[in-house]
Parts: C-alpha cells; sequence; structure tokens
C-alpha cells in the first residue's frame, strides 16, 4: 500500500517546476521515503529552489559531481577561484543565477556538506556515480562515489553480492542502443539519470523500489509516463554494450545551451579537474552579484578560446 514505499529520484539538475510536477505525480505520503541520487544543481534554472525544497521536506540525497565542484569552490566560505571556473564551466552559472541571498546560498552550501556520499538500505545501495571495484568501501571517497563512470559501469562482477547499486550521473542515452528515456541495467547496478536537463530527454525519473515501479516527468514538454520498471530498463548485456560513451557522446554532439559549459579547461576528465594543481591562493570573499558578472566574462572568453592568451584574470572588487 502507499505510505511505506522507498522512492529513488535521479539528477534534477535545477529543473524546480518538473520536480515539483514528478512529485505531484508520485504523491509521496507520510510513511514514504524519498532519496535523491545528487546532481541536485546547476544546468537548470531553479537550483536554489531544489535545494530549498528538499532541505525543507527533509528529503534524502547524496552528495553528486555537481555538487562536489560547488562546495569545492566555495570552501570554508572563500571562493577559491580556481576551482570556481571550473564549477562555473559545468553549469555553476546558472545555479548561482538562481540565487538573490548571499546567505541563503551559505545555508546551501552548509546543508549540501552534511550530506554523505552513499546510503547503505540493506539490500539496494545507493550513490551517485558509482564505486571503485578495487578499492574496499571504507575506501570509497568523493572522488570516486561522485565522479566515477567507466571504470565502474564496465567491470565484469558487481561490487556487492545480493544488493543493487542504484546510480545516476550517466546519462543512460549514452550508453549505445539506449533510448532517451529509457533505464540501464549492468552488472549489480542501475542507472536511472535520464538527462533532464539535456534537448535529447528532459526525462526527469522517479523508481520505487519497493514496488518495481517507475514514473517519468519530462521537463521540457511536460509529458508524464509510468509503468513497470522492466517496462523502461534495458539490460546493457542485450545491447551488447557494458561502456557508455559519455564523453565521446558530448564530443560528438553537444548540447547547444551547454556547448560552452562543455568545454571544460583543458578538456580535462573529472577524475583530472580534481588532480589540478591545489597550490593555495588568497582566499576572496564577493557577494553573489559580483560573481554574476564573473561568470558572465568567463562565458565569452570560453565562447573564443583562440582569442584568449591568458586565463581571465579575477577583477579587484
Amino acid at each position: 500500500m502507499v505510505g511505506d514505499r522507498l522512492i529513488f529520484i535521479g539528477d534534477v539538475h535545477g529543473h524546480y517546476e518538473g520536480l515539483c510536477r514528478l512529485l505531484d505525480v508520485v504523491a509521496p505520503t507520510v510513511g514514504d521515503r524519498l532519496y535523491f541520487l545528487g546532481d541536485l544543481v546547476d544546468r537548470g534554472p531553479n537550483s536554489a529552489a531544489v535545494v530549498e525544497l528538499l532541505r525543507q521536506q527533509r528529503y534524502f540525497t547524496v552528495r553528486g559531481n555537481h555538487e562536489d565542484m560547488m562546495l569545492l569552490a566555495f570552501a570554508d566560505k572563500h571562493l577559491n577561484p580556481s576551482r570556481f571556473f571550473v564549477w562555473a564551466s559545468s553549469g555553476g552559472d546558472d545555479t548561482l543565477a538562481s540565487y538573490t541571498s548571499t546567505e541563503l546560498l551559505w545555508e546551501h552550501i552548509h546543508w549540501l556538506e552534511t550530506n554523505p556520499l552513499y546510503y547503505d538500505l540493506g539490500n539496494v545501495f545507493l550513490v551517485h556515480a558509482g564505486l571503485d571495484p578495487m578499492l574496499p568501501l571504507a575506501d570509497q571517497t568523493n572522488r570516486e562515489c561522485c565522479w566515477i563512470r567507466d571504470l565502474f559501469l564496465s567491470h565484469p562482477t558487481p561490487y556487492f553480492a545480493g544488493k543493487t547499486i542504484v546510480v545516476g550521473h550517466t546519462i543512460t542515452f549514452t550508453f549505445r542502443g539506449v533510448q532517451p528515456g529509457q533505464l540501464v541495467r549492468g552488472n549489480g547496478w542501475i542507472d536511472i539519470d535520464t538527462g533532464a536537463y539535456h534537448h535529447r530527454s528532459g526525462w526527469l525519473t522517479a523508481l520505487d523500489w519497493s514496488r518495481q515501479w517507475v514514473w517519468q516527468m519530462n521537463v521540457l514538454h511536460g509529458g508524464v509516463r509510468q509503468g513497470g520498471l522492466e517496462e523502461f530498463v534495458v539490460d546493457v548485456a542485450t545491447v551488447g554494450c557494458s561502456k557508455s560513451e559519455f564523453w565521446l557522446f558530448w564530443r560528438r554532439s553537444p548540447c547547444p545551451p551547454c556547448s560552452v559549459r562543455l568545454q571544460k579547461p583543458e578538456n580535462l576528465r573529472p577524475r583530472q579537474i580534481l588532480e589540478r594543481s591545489t597550490a593555495p591562493s588568497k582566499p576572496i570573499v564577493l557577494p553573489i552579484q559580483p560573481l554574476v558578472i564573473i561568470l558572465q566574462a568567463y562565458k565569452l572568453a570560453l565562447v573564443k578560446p583562440r582569442t584568449m592568451t591568458m586565463p581571465l584574470p579575477m577583477p579587484h572588487l
């Protein structure tokens, strides 16, 4: 019966209105437990409202790689310029623009810091990106839980025996032969990130694990659909590819609204981004509006990278 369901929701990416419509369809009650798989923020129009909704409703969420970038950019309530621009070029500009209050931004950053990297719920394990198959669980850090991709997805044996790992992070249609909106199931894992922010999809997914039921809301055209899990899921063994073509896909066909953001500095992969120089820089404390101006200038610089002879300097404010 409705009231004791275990419901998982994929990457929202700032689509507050779409999330609200999805929740209207799911209609959670007091006894239901809702878990989000991270990437609440960036690329969508209202990340601040998404975070505030989860905070007020006390829904559970794991940290995604976009929250990880955001927290690194504002570590210790100071701006780290190099990490800030990495976050900005990955959709952080939209997140920052959704805040009208500096106080609310810091409250959300503090709340995001309290969210764990994973939840172990017995027969199901929730993590944003996956786990390193070569490391014990105690050694998994944000580098693995928030950023890993092919090493986890293509591993031939499940990480856990008798336990399914539910992930987001990798858009399902980047797997060869998978259509937008379909879920993907591999060796001991299932991926429910159906690319809500992307123009090829728009589908935001909720999975009732208790009853193996799926709801989807399209944030682009408002369509709604639902059905049993088996109607939506594709096994990687069936399509003959257990490895996502995520990076190849973005190089080949970037999303027009996000094409600038996908040109990460020096074309670094996520793991490489985290391994960038961590030389200490002087903390900079800035109000929101100047940060938005900086982001706009930075995006213009990325549009024509060949005209730049040096990194965009930080203005003196």
